[in-house]
């Protein structure tokens, strides 16, 4: 009898491991192939990929993601917004600019795509910049940012000209 018992629990065991041995290996292998197939890689993991290095501010990786993304998706107003922003915090406004506007056409923030384009503009043309922020104005009239920056390109248009008149 005791034998029998001591078989039958063998068994068991047997079983058991074999069952959470293949269990793990289906993990493995699915875990394998979602890391090193790029071909099944999920827009789903690379929108998380990208989110979670764009809100760490490593900017330069997300853009490698968010570029991936628009590559896949170019009606998707989200990824050129995060683009945007990420140019603008890499330096390179003038692709700032043109994915902000991307993201205007698409419908997606726009009054923080054109606010976020205003800012871009008004290191090199504060009058490109006042038409940005005139049309965040427009949307939102009680955009208080985009006031002050209407009144700084202001400034500084008036204090350009008042230079150019005394050089004259």
């Amino acid at each position: 009898m005791r034998m029998l018992r001591c078989c039958i629990l063998i068994s068991l065991l047997f079983i058991s491991c074999e069952n959470i041995d293949s269990k793990h290996a289906v993990n493995i292998e699915n875990k394998l192939s979602t890391k090193f197939d790029s071909s099944n890689i999920l827009s789903d993991n690379l929108k998380q990929i990208a989110d979670s290095l764009y809100d760490k501010g490593s900017y330069k990786d997300a853009k490698i993601y968010l570029d991936k993304l628009i590559s896949k998706d170019t009606l998707n107003g989200e990824y050129y917004f995060k683009r945007g922003y990420t140019n603008s915090m890499l330096l390179k406004r003038k692709e700032a600019i043109t994915d902000f506007q991307k993201s205007i056409d698409l419908n997606f923030r726009i009054v923080d795509s054109y606010f976020n384009a205003g800012i871009n503009s008004s290191y090199d043309n504060d009058s490109l910049a006042l038409t940005y922020f005139k049309k965040c104005l427009k949307i939102s009239p009680n955009h208080h940012k985009a006031r002050l920056e209407i009144l700084d390109c202001e400034k500084r248009l008036s204090s350009t000209r008042e230079d150019v008149k005394l050089t004259l």
